[in-house]
């Protein structure tokens, strides 16, 4: 990680959305060695984060086991961007509305492609393989020091949990202790297919 960390400590430029998707694009990823530094998830299920810097903007590199993927989850104050090291995934996005959780678009990425993460985003990251490991750098600002006030949504349940500052992934995986609070019945899921179609319906 020593590439990445050195290259981070040479960063000058002023931080900012442009800024840091530019400066991922820089980076030679084919000369870094991440195997051992690839975290092992806490529990089943879940995926794996090793947090590189948080200085002057946040570096993590993320494990995704096979057929993992994070907790639907909201991006407030917060940008950034993902590089795929390895393997295949999707960014899934969502449009919240006072009484519906829309899913509005599902955009694939593999293997050497940099993925946009704007700021007030609801989305989640999954592996897209059932059968193979993904591995993933983001590359975050402001640093999400902890995951305190995120909220993750469970489009089962249809409910909305807000995080607490001991949560260590976006995901419903974690401890119940590590929520500040859960709302149940909060929304109702609209599949990207059912949108379209209420979409084209209402155009027609």
């Amino acid at each position: 990680m020593e590439l990445i960390k050195n290259r981070i400590d040479a960063f000058s430029e002023d931080i900012n959305y442009e800024s840091l998707l530019k400066f991922a694009s820089s980076i030679d990823y084919d000369e870094l060695d991440y195997e051992a530094h690839l975290p092992a998830p806490e529990c089943e299920g879940d995926y794996g984060r090793n947090v590189i810097c948080m200085d002057p903007f946040e570096c993590v590199l993320i494990h995704w086991p096979a057929g993992i993927e994070s907790g639907i989850h909201d991006h407030n104050g917060l940008y950034g961007c993902v590089q795929v090291l390895e393997g295949e995934i999707e960014n899934v996005f969502y449009r919240e509305t006072e009484t519906e959780l829309q899913e509005t678009v599902i955009q694939g990425f593999c293997e050497g492609d940099l993925v946009p993460e704007p700021d007030e985003a609801i989305h989640k990251i999954r592996n897209a393989s059932n059968s193979k490991r993904a591995v993933t750098m983001h590359f975050y600002n402001p640093p999400l020091r902890t995951l305190d006030g995120v909220r993750i949504f469970d489009i089962e349940s249809g409910s909305i949990g807000v995080l607490s500052k001991d949560a260590e992934t976006a995901s419903w995986s974690e401890e119940y202790g590590h929520f500040k609070s859960i709302k149940s019945d909060a929304f109702e899921y609209i599949c990207h297919e059912d949108l379209l179609k209420r979409e084209a319906h209402a155009d027609n």
